[in-house]
């Protein structure tokens, strides 16, 4: 069999293959197109807005890994579907850009520091849009925003560092698009981005931003070509985790995008089955809970409640750089696992703990008994 055919038939080589997706409680009101953020250091899923095909959504909820939670409060971010959140872990605060309400596109900034929201009002920002993506860049401590609608497709890249917005660039990188999705891969310091609607139709390219400039890969076996998907970063396998969307049709595929096979990488299949066929889904990261959470979706004919979990645990625990030299575990994964704890990364709250300080001693034990216990 070839490298490619052992790729395919292991799903994903190096990592532990997710096994099931489970379906968990309901979330309040159909939707899709909603906007959703982990918030790390509360160990909360936070999700605001959307649409169910007939009404605009303008209510915050949030998900603890059993229930879910309204959250309530004025002001708050106006009724709006297509815009994004990401969870800035240096300052604490989800943080909103963007959408569309009935009146058209948005430009207005919200943060969310789990009791309150508030409005950042700049003189500078980036224009009103919708269906554009937005990730946390925590090396660089700032949200980035990449494309969308307002009118015809943008490709212009935004970043905010919770004062000022910063025009990055202007385009010429990746083609202009929306409905994509992006995400922050911490252990390479990269955002990666996937497909989207572009002005010549659906798109199946990968892209990577290394917080200079925007590169295009070629991995091996790409998914096919998809809008309104949902894409998160698995911090604990240091891997990209995609589901579902729409291309030819309503898709329910399982991806996992891996850098480190090959020159220019390669995305993977996973053959688990779960959810049903959807697209414009949210989807986060639990850290607390070391796995991918799914809420609501459009399947073509209606507006999803459901919420779904997907736990993907590593093959080896300790191997916190993710190396495949012999032997894997080594001084090296003490450093990672050093590095990560002083940057608050939630890969090193190896106990899973939801209790503040959320990284504390109990992590360094927690860690050194899976390093001791090897990688069986």
């Amino acid at each position: 069999m070839s490298v490619l055919g052992v790729l395919l038939a292991s799903g994903v080589a190096g990592a532990q293959p997710c096994s099931q997706w489970t379906p968990k409680d309901a979330i309040p009101g159909p939707r899709y197109e909603h906007a959703a953020a982990y918030d790390s250091a509360r160990g909360r899923l936070v999700v605001f807005g959307g649409y169910n095909g007939q009404n605009y959504y303008g209510d915050t909820w949030e998900w603890d890994g059993s229930a879910w939670m309204p959250r309530f409060g004025a002001p708050a971010p106006t009724y709006r579907v297509f815009a994004t959140m990401a969870y800035d872990s240096v300052r604490r605060r989800v943080v909103l850009f963007g959408g569309l309400y009935a009146t058209g596109p948005l430009s207005d900034t919200w943060e969310w520091d789990g009791q309150t929201w508030t409005p950042r009002e700049t003189a500078v920002r980036p224009s009103a849009r919708f269906a554009h993506a937005a990730a946390y860049d925590s090396a660089r401590a700032r949200m980035v925003v990449f494309g969308g609608f307002t009118g015809s497709n943008l490709d212009d890249t935004w970043a905010w560092d919770g004062t000022t917005w910063t025009l990055l660039d202007e385009g010429g990188g990746p083609e202009a698009r929306q409905q994509h999705r992006m995400v922050y891969d911490a252990s390479r310091d990269r955002l990666v981005m996937f497909g989207g609607q572009g002005v010549t139709g659906i798109l199946a390219d990968t892209w990577e931003y290394d917080g200079v400039a925007w590169a295009m890969r070629s991995p091996l076996t790409p998914p096919g070509a998809r809008a309104a998907h949902a894409m998160v970063y698995d911090e604990r396998r240091s891997r990209v985790v995609m589901f579902g969307g729409v291309g030819e049709s309503y898709l329910l595929d399982t991806w996992e995008y891996i850098p480190a096979l090959g020159p220019q990488g390669a995305w993977a299949w996973n053959s688990i089955t779960g959810p049903t066929s959807r697209a414009g889904q949210a989807m986060a990261y639990d850290a607390a809970r070391s796995s991918v959470v799914m809420v609501g979706g459009w399947n073509g004919t209606e507006a999803l409640a459901e919420t779904w979990a997907l736990a993907c645990e590593p093959a080896c625990p300790a191997n916190c750089d993710a190396s495949t030299t012999t032997p894997v575990l080594n001084v090296a994964d003490f450093v990672c696992f050093l590095n990560r704890f002083a940057a608050g990364d939630p890969w090193a709250n190896c106990d899973g703990s939801t209790a503040l300080p959320v990284l504390n001693v109990n992590d360094f034990v927690c860690f050194l008994n899976k390093f001791v216990a090897g990688c069986t």
